[in-house]
């Protein structure tokens, strides 16, 4: 072969690995095919030499990934958890359990959390002990998730019976896994050994109605990238859901798939069957012990919850909360795809109604009004309905999920004590000596409350005008000895920016929307998922700015980014305690635990300059990890925010800022009930009066 059809076979090479070289799936095709279509014929540009070659490379140069590689909000569930060992995972688990409401994590997500590390573990231990043919001294090492064979470097060897047996223990253990979040799964599986994504395949190879194997293998199973439609069966899903066996679990991975399909309709009859079996089956709540989510205030006496330990069966599970999630992205992408469909290209002359904010035509006439074609005002009520459902959903999402204006600083000071002794290696953390004195009174709301038509009154104001740490005297004022607290969840600040779209949607007053905004701000700023989780970006948050930029409908005192910064470290507020504990248990974690040949990995890393001034209780002196989100002092405010992660104008912000400058004003179609007349009571004077007027319409 001379030198010149070298180069060519080279660069017709590279053309065909770069057409696939990215993991995010784009926009799929809306045909639910389970074939993969012939590729396309090469261009005919070239010679014809040249030409021949190209058809000849394989088409196994493209790109192959695993499918859950293609999931949404993959990026929400990466933190420490995934490195951190198994013990201080347990140990933080129990403390955040302890701890008095609002938990600093959500109790459902850490406990399964936990348990897919556990589990992914220890399938990671028996795949590669079969991969081997060794038998592993011990199934985990927590330090590294790794297994641990004799001295020598060798174990034991193994019959093929006994590796058959091994593997498809390992898919029990991965299967249970994806049942209790696919998300979560999906992260930590991609850190895993190469061992993982064979074992469902070698076990379906022995035996095709293994039902565990067939689960794993769909999400393991390598595909082209971007090629996740053409190349993705629904019978495997099918196949666990006629058996009853994981059900629910199946119904939500099936829906997912659905969507990328854009079969909107089916994914959403599927997570309603899902809600309906996990409601069925009585799964408890995350946050524990507010019963369904919807009590306007809870005040929480001075009571601590001393060394609470609950089994496994009894810990709170976060299915229905991932369903309702994903049920309301559904019904948001549905409402948006009928914006097009509901408003003309060319509008006619529109103002602006300044108490609403949404625009009103100059000629609504009833001759205007019937020649709107009914197609077009069909397509308005379906935005406008399907707004409503996914706001519902978002809303019963967030009550799940806790809130206290005034949490007492002594709690999260007992909490950063605890997580200071775990990272100082003790296994069994005791408590300080304040933890015995009583606490004052305090208030827990679900965040479902907060948006509400009459908020809570003992809320704290925000936004301030003008904050001024230093009275006229210079001296700095007393600190507050309480604090505001969110329970955490990954999927929180995405919810609280796709409720904001939602209102747009609904067209919510611009007042009220004013409101909303600056309980999302308040609530976002203190969202910190230390010291489990890491701080992400959100597709929500970024369409959102750029609805505030395009449509210029809110007047805010400050920048969204600005608004959603994080307290300053000068406050040592409550909150900036906590994450100060949480960096403490990360830094030293493992090099209190680990193992001398993991001494070198180190999850953070050491602050540049230590303040000699120890803070009370014993907190480590450590700087808090920066914000992902840098403040913007420009004027163009969002130009520089949205270039950051989503430089490009989504389908759905387009559907919105369209929706928010052209829409009229769609009236509401929901029949009011009546109010039930009370038997036995007398009507007199003008009550009676009202009443026995008739008027003719």
């Amino acid at each position: 072969m001379t030198k010149t059809s070298r180069r060519e076979t080279l660069r017709g090479d590279v053309e065909l690995a770069s057409d696939d070289d990215s993991s995010s799936p784009s926009r799929e095709s809306s045909i639910p095919t389970d074939k993969l279509p012939p590729s396309p014929a090469p261009s005919t540009k070239n010679s014809s030499k040249k030409q021949k070659q190209t058809s000849a490379t394989p088409a196994s140069s493209a790109l192959q990934i695993c499918r859950n590689k293609h999931w949404h909000h993959i990026s929400c569930f990466h933190g420490p958890w995934l490195q951190l060992p198994i013990e201080v995972l347990k140990i933080v688990a129990d403390i955040n359990r302890e701890t008095l409401q609002p938990r600093p994590l959500d109790l459902a997500v850490v406990s399964d959390v936990f348990k897919i590390r556990e589990g992914v573990d220890k399938a990671t231990a028996l795949a590669v002990g079969a991969a081997n043919g060794l038998s592993p001294s011990t199934l985990v090492n927590v330090n590294g998730a790794t297994p641990n064979f004799h001295s020598l470097g060798r174990g034991s060897k193994l019959s093929k019976e006994r590796r058959r047996k091994m593997r498809e223990v390992a898919c029990q253990r991965l299967a249970d896994a994806y049942r209790l979040d696919e998300v979560a799964c999906s992260v930590l599986t991609m850190q895993s050994s190469s061992a993982l994504e064979e074992v469902g395949d070698l076990v379906l190879q022995q035996n095709r109605q293994d039902l565990h194997a067939k689960y794993v293998h769909f999400f393991h199973e390598k595909i082209p990238s971007k090629k996740l439609v053409e190349t993705t069966s629904l019978q495997p899903l099918t196949d666990l859901i006629e058996s009853n066996h994981g059900q629910a679990e199946a119904l939500r991975t099936r829906a997912a798939v659905k969507v990328f399909r854009e079969d909107f309709e089916g994914a959403v009859a599927d997570l309603t069957e899902a809600l309906n079996l996990s409601r069925y089956h009585g799964q408890p709540r995350g946050s524990g012990s507010l019963g369904n989510g919807y009590e306007q205030s809870t005040t929480r006496n001075s009571t601590r919850n001393h060394d609470i330990s609950t089994s496994d069966q009894d810990q709170p599970r976060g299915l229905v909360a991932q369903l309702l999630f994903q049920r309301a992205s559904v019904y948001i992408i549905m409402a948006c795809r009928h914006v097009d469909n509901s408003i003309d290209p060319s509008p006619p002359d529109q103002t602006v109604a300044p108490e609403i904010g949404y625009p009103v035509q100059t000629s609504t006439g009833p001759k205007d009004v019937q020649e709107i074609p009914k197609e077009q005002l069909e397509s308005r009520r379906l935005v406008k309905n399907l707004a409503k459902r996914a706001l519902k959903d978002y809303t019963t999402f967030l009550s799940h999920f806790d809130y206290s204006p005034n949490l007492p600083i002594a709690v999260i000071t007992e909490f950063n004590y605890r997580m200071n002794q775990v990272s100082k290696g003790v296994r069994k953390p005791t408590r300080s000596h304040e933890s015995n004195k009583p606490l004052k009174n305090h208030s827990v709301y679900p965040l479902s409350v907060l948006f509400a038509a009459v908020p809570p009154p003992d809320l704290p104001a925000y936004p301030l005008e003008e904050v001024s740490e230093i009275n006229s005297t210079g001296q700095r004022l007393p600190e507050p000895n309480t604090s505001e607290l969110v329970t955490y969840h990954p999927l929180l600040t995405e919810a609280l920016h796709a409720l904001l779209l939602c209102h747009c949607l609904v067209q919510t007053s611009t007042k009220e929307l004013q409101r909303h905004a600056y309980m999302v701000a308040r609530l976002v700023r203190l969202c910190d998922g230390f010291p489990i989780f890491k701080a992400c970006r959100s597709p929500a948050r970024s369409d959102w700015v750029k609805v505030l930029r395009r449509t210029k409908r809110l007047s805010l005192v400050s920048t969204w980014e600005t608004l959603c910064t994080p307290p300053s470290v000068n406050e040592k507020n409550a909150h900036e305690s906590l994450s100060s504990a949480a960096a403490s248990l990360l830094k030293d974690s493992q090099a209190a635990i680990s193992t001398p040949e993991d001494e070198n990995s180190k999850l953070l890393e050491k602050p540049s300059q230590e303040d000699t001034n120890n803070p009370p209780g014993g907190l480590a002196p450590l700087q808090r990890p920066r914000s992902s989100f840098k403040h913007d002092p420009s004027p163009d405010w969002n130009t520089d925010e949205d270039s950051k992660e989503y430089p490009f104008l989504t389908e759905r912000s387009a559907a919105i800022v369209k929706w928010t400058l052209h829409a009229p004003i769609v009236p509401s179609t929901a029949k009011r009930k009546r109010r039930p007349k009370k038997s036995g009571v007398r009507l007199n004077g003008v009550e009676a009066d009202v009443e026995k007027l008739h008027i003719n319409e």
